[in-house]
């Protein structure tokens, strides 16, 4: 389930995690990453002083490609940080920092994710890698909020089955889709469209 950032409201937190049911996250590209001075996760474990740290590093993910894990983030603003009020609060706030970084970027962008967020939150970030490299669904996502013309940063979550206790299939995801009126896409219609109605 895919959610814009500048949009999501507590109740869509609470939506993702009764009916979707994986690791709600925020999405965001790889420049804007870049320019806040983000790393992936991975890349701190490796650059860690602590041995077992770095031995858990890991670059690969046994469905292909590097981990898009970047660090967990709460607003400064925030109580504990895991309440639906909470991590709606964070996920806007850092998409008024994507905005900014994407209308004026400049230093003063890292000094503002400094000023307004802290971590460890109870809101992982997800580096967008190259969508030519990666088609996963944090590459996806971003992809999307592009071809819709919204600002680049998207809460997703998995939807997983209660039933199998695996990933929801594509059948039942369809169904939900259908009888909850929410459009359903699949990565070739991302990767092939170019425009999508908002």
């Amino acid at each position: 389930m895919i959610v814009s950032a500048r949009e999501i409201e507590p109740s869509h937190i609470a939506t993702l995690r009764r009916e979707a049911g994986g690791l709600i996250c925020l999405a965001v590209p790889g420049d804007v990453a870049d320019l806040l001075g983000l790393p992936y996760l991975h890349r701190i474990y490796e650059e860690s002083k602590n041995a077992a740290v770095r031995g858990l590093a890991s670059d690969s993910m046994p469905y292909g490609g590097p981990p898009a894990f970047s660090v967990s983030l709460n607003h400064r603003d925030n109580f504990t940080g895991i309440t639906d009020l909470d991590r709606a609060q964070t996920a806007r706030e850092f998409c008024k920092l994507v905005a900014l970084v994407q209308r004026e970027p400049s230093a003063g962008c890292a000094q503002a994710l400094v000023e307004n967020f802290r971590s460890p939150g109870h809101l992982p970030l997800l580096i967008a890698s190259n969508i030519g490299e990666r088609q996963g669904h944090t590459e996806l996502s971003i992809r999307l909020a592009g071809m819709s013309g919204i600002v680049p940063a998207v809460v997703i979550c998995e939807m997983l089955d209660d039933r199998t206790h695996r990933a929801l299939s594509k059948g039942d995801a369809q169904e939900y889709a259908r009888r909850h009126g929410l459009a359903m896409l699949e990565a070739s219609d991302v990767l092939g469209g170019s425009e999508v109605d908002r």
